[in-house]
């Protein structure tokens, strides 16, 4: 196994949802990589304590602007737009598109390298 497999199934390791032979190799891995045994810890660790945290309780100031904003007309983020294809399968003769954009980086808030780049998590490096 290679680290970035290891990285990207590590979640579902966790989780205890990849199949047995799998999980065992994701075990070799990290006992045999300390770059990916340091990532486990701390996406451990991350994970220990985020479900520790207590809840988080709006103030009242933040339930009044949301109430607020409940109240308002507000613009679709899709509009159903009619597809001939959906009609000629027999499926439903509509379909949800976003205002713009064509991917998952893109659309409402524009383009995701128009944005300002946001903290990013360490990736450990490996040998």
């Amino acid at each position: 196994m290679r680290c970035p497999e290891f990285r990207s199934q590590q979640l579902s390791w966790l989780d205890a949802a990849l199949d047995p032979s799998r999980a065992e190799a994701m075990r070799a891995h990290a006992d045999a990589c300390p770059a990916c045994a340091t990532y486990d810890r701390q996406v451990r660790a991350g994970l220990l304590l985020a479900r520790h945290l207590p809840p988080l309780r709006p103030s009242p100031k933040l339930r009044r602007a949301l109430r607020a904003l409940g109240t308002r007309a507000t613009t679709p983020i899709a509009t159903p737009v009619a597809t001939p294809v959906a009609a000629e399968s027999g499926a439903p003769r509509t379909a949800i598109f976003p205002p713009y954009g064509t991917r998952d980086d893109e659309g409402v808030q524009g383009r995701a390298r128009d944005r300002a780049a946001g903290p990013r998590l360490p990736v450990p490096r490996h040998g």
